[in-house]
């Protein structure tokens, strides 16, 4: 997560400038990690369901763009795939 956030620190995704720091290396965070680790292990189930509740509210929050095909399910069309062809009029 922490990994994560980072490349989001600027509230914009910037990978970093060196190849080598955009992939996960376990000698770069493997401590980090096992920290992580550690601290999630003892969570109670009742600190668990704060953190869940807590996280509700910021699901969908990034508003991803719908795909085209989406786009025009929701508006009952079809897509532009599906008009290629006229069905045969008898």
């Amino acid at each position: 997560m922490e990994r994560a956030f980072r490349f989001w620190s600027t509230g914009n995704y910037a990978l970093p400038e060196k190849k080598n720091l955009r992939q996960f290396s376990a000698a770069q965070w493997s401590h980090a990690t096992n920290e992580v680790m550690e601290s999630i292990d003892k969570l109670s189930e009742r600190k668990w369901k704060k953190i869940v509740e807590a996280a509700e509210e910021y699901i969908g929050t990034h508003k991803p763009m719908p795909s085209k095909d989406m786009t025009c399910a929701r508006m009952g069309l079809v897509s532009g795939r599906a008009t290629c062809y006229e069905e045969d009029s008898g």
